[in-house]
């Protein structure tokens, strides 16, 4: 793999070393959450439109300000395509946006593909999209409804990624 992300090779090869390469895919979800918990707040106020729009501007500041590495380009995506399909009124389903953000993401940066950060982020988000319920199905009667979903949630993340991890 040749990555391209914005991280001095120290610090990539420190991450690598350590068995946390994956967690350079979470920037990108932690703009979604913020996103998302920013768009909370201000639905009532706004309204649910108004907030989805406020919410693509906040994320444009974002990425501006901390740079387009591949997973935030991801995540900015999934937001507007998201945000867009909501003032349309058409349905959002999550699988089909992922797929939808990569396909523009290949289509307008294909060197981004063999970034660490771009390849885990999908994966994570795929295999949190499609392992998660049934990881969390088996563990809630063992683990209780909150840490069942939690796990089950890592679990389909991890399990999406860890070939990724283990040969990098």
């Amino acid at each position: 793999l040749v990555y391209r992300d914005y991280l001095d090779d120290d610090i990539e090869q420190a991450y690598r070393k350590a068995g946390c390469a994956h967690v350079l895919a979470l920037s990108g979800m932690h703009l979604a959450v913020i996103t998302a918990l920013l768009a909370l707040a201000l639905k009532r106020p706004l309204g649910l439109k108004a907030a989805a729009v406020v919410g693509g501007l906040m994320v444009f500041l974002y990425v501006w300000f901390v740079g387009a590495q591949p997973s935030l380009v991801r995540s900015v995506l999934m937001y507007l395509l998201g945000a867009v399909a909501l003032v349309a009124g058409l349905p959002r389903p999550t699988a089909s946006i992922l797929a939808l953000a990569f396909l523009g993401q290949i289509g307008t940066d294909p060197s981004s593909a063999v970034s660490l950060s771009f390849i885990l982020s999908y994966l994570a988000l795929g295999g949190i999209l499609f392992f998660s319920d049934g990881l969390s199905y088996f563990l809630r009667p063992y683990l209780g409804p909150a840490l069942g979903s939690s796990l089950g949630v890592s679990l389909g993340a991890f399990l999406a990624t860890m070939a990724v991890v283990g040969f990098s």
